[in-house]
């Protein structure tokens, strides 16, 4: 009979269950395999530190010119409706959603073109407040400001060879997610640009991965001490809440796991709620 431990049941739920805060070594998201169209690991996982698609149609685009005409055909692919333009006016933007700690490994792009110019999609980061607060004449200068700015992640762009096609480009090291600016993170937009007539996208791929939290310096249990098997993955628990530990400072890892246990990890982890 095999008696799973409480230090077993922590490798399994963080590497299972949630996503962690940024990792501190590189990890290359193309190593065993790249597109097309699968990199190693699981595609399409709700669970686990497999690859996932979060997939952005045409149709949740908006215009960045208001006064810009635009048809999306029966096969979902969008196209501008006007002559050449600068890119911003013949651009698309569209919110990226993803929870805090994931890991984005590529951006990819369903477009068609004509052979002369390139689709082109990118990924952006905006940074600061964009707040100036109210200053006093004649030094305004002396006043504190967090203005508003960006960070491009990735650029994609059609071969410029005429056809549909599905391109990609990748972020290697990950670039990991972190949604709120007060914790050094920002928000996520995608943005498509249309060069002319005739040019079209059907959708935006944002290929993401959930992380474990990189091991923190100092330990947390007296038990688990740094370098101890499964280390990080305990003090991911334990800093997400998941686990409070048997005493104040102990985890006892070896420890066998009664199902009242298991059910207070599980019901933590995945968040679970019922409407009595």
């Amino acid at each position: 009979m095999t008696i799973v431990t409480l230090r077993g049941l922590a490798a399994i739920a963080a590497a299972s269950l949630f996503a962690g805060l940024p990792l501190a070594a590189a990890q290359d998201p193309a190593a065993g395999g790249s597109p097309p169209w699968r990199p190693a690991g699981a595609v399409g996982s709700d669970v686990g530190t497999g690859w996932n698609i979060l997939q952005i149609p045409s149709s949740a685009f908006a215009p960045l010119n208001a006064t810009m005409s635009y048809t999306i055909d029966h096969d979902g692919y969008l196209e501008y409706g006007g002559s050449a333009s600068p890119f911003l006016l013949n651009g698309f933007a569209a919110p990226v959603q993803l929870p805090s700690g994931a890991g984005i490994g590529y951006v990819g792009l369903y477009a068609r073109d004509i052979g002369t110019d390139t689709v082109v999609a990118i990924l952006r980061r905006h940074t600061g407040y964009g707040i100036e607060p109210q200053c006093p004449l004649p030094i305004p200068r002396l006043c504190p400001s967090n203005p508003p700015g960006h960070e491009d992640l990735a650029r994609v762009e059609s071969m410029g060879d005429g056809g549909y096609q599905y391109v990609y480009a990748t972020i290697s090291p990950l670039h990991t997610v972190v949604n709120h600016r007060l914790f050094g993170g920002g928000q996520y937009t995608v943005y498509v640009g249309l060069p002319q007539l005739f040019y079209r996208f059907k959708a935006v791929d944002i290929w993401w991965k959930r992380q474990i939290s990189p091991a923190p310096s100092t330990a947390r249990f007296t038990d688990v001490p740094l370098g101890a098997a499964f280390f990080a993955e305990v003090e991911a628990l334990a800093a997400s809440g998941i686990t409070v530990g048997c005493t104040a400072t102990e985890f006892c890892p070896e420890a066998p796991l009664t199902r009242r246990q298991m059910a207070a990890f599980l019901a933590r982890a995945l968040g679970l709620y019922y409407q009595y």
